[in-house]
């Protein structure tokens, strides 16, 4: 059984890595998760969640398709969602539940907390906000990196002249408004950067479903260092603690293309 289940896993995750775009991943995903059934889902994310892959794996681009699949509304409809979550449940499989639904973060603020926009755009209302972001001046872009709105913050990571520099500072800000963050996690560009899935990671106000579907496709030393950050929620803390011994245990599957 356990040949077979690897067997599978592989077959899918070549599969979802061979595909170039990640609406398309997300959808055979998604296709492959109803037609298995709780059960099969639940034994093939769990060994997929808990194999440690590394970024060149084909593993890890299923994972992070995994996560980006639960990041899109209605993408995995919701009684499969719900089936998967109370069978990981019954199985006792609690970190994948977490996987699932996420895991609490510390005090996320949310997005009706009044937190201001850089001052040489205070008096700017939200819409010329929004059609500042699409401008590809580099003044522009700086003003705008710390805008509380997360639909500026939408417009702006569309901007062919952002850098990753640029959404670093996005990801790590602190205090943040939790919509702004799950904009750089939903923004398929960059969020496939390593250094900003670590960034949101450390920072301790984003959300826990984000935290919950990161930390798996992290390096032991980053891991490590999520596990002894004081200001972060306990329960990332610990996921980070099980995650880091995961990798140094696990034998890492092979690379296949």
């Amino acid at each position: 059984m356990a040949t077979d289940l690897t067997a599978a896993v592989r077959r899918l995750a070549r599969r979802l890595a061979s595909l170039p775009e990640g609406a398309m991943r997300r959808a055979v995903l998604a296709e492959a998760l109803t037609a298995a059934g709780p059960a099969e889902s639940v034994a093939l994310l769990k060994f997929l969640r808990d194999c440690a892959p590394l970024p060149q794996h084909p593993e890890y681009t299923a994972l992070e398709t995994f996560g980006a699949l639960l990041a899109v509304p209605g993408a995995l409809p919701y009684p499969v969602v719900a089936a998967i979550y109370e069978e990981a449940h019954r199985a006792g499989a609690a970190e994948l539940a977490r996987f699932l639904l996420g895991s609490p973060a510390a005090a996320a603020i949310d997005a009706d907390t009044p937190l201001p926009p850089d001052p040489r755009v205070a008096e700017v209302p939200l819409g010329a906000r929004k059609q500042l972001a699409r401008r590809q001046d580099r003044d522009h872009i700086e003003r705008l990196l710390a805008d509380p709105a997360a639909l500026v913050i939408r417009q702006l990571l569309q901007n062919p002249r952002l850098t990753e520099k640029d959404v670093l500072k996005i990801a790590a800000r602190r205090p943040a408004v939790a919509d702004v963050l799950r904009e750089v996690f939903r923004a398929e560009r960059w969020v496939r950067r390593y250094s900003v899935k670590r960034a949101l990671c450390l920072n301790p106000y984003t959300p826990g479903e984000i935290t919950a579907r990161l930390l798996p496709l992290l390096r032991r030393e980053d891991l490590k260092l999520v596990a002894t950050d004081a200001t972060l929620h306990e329960r990332v803390r610990g996921d980070a603690r099980r995650l880091a011994a995961a990798v140094r245990t696990s034998s890492r599957p092979p690379t296949r293309r």
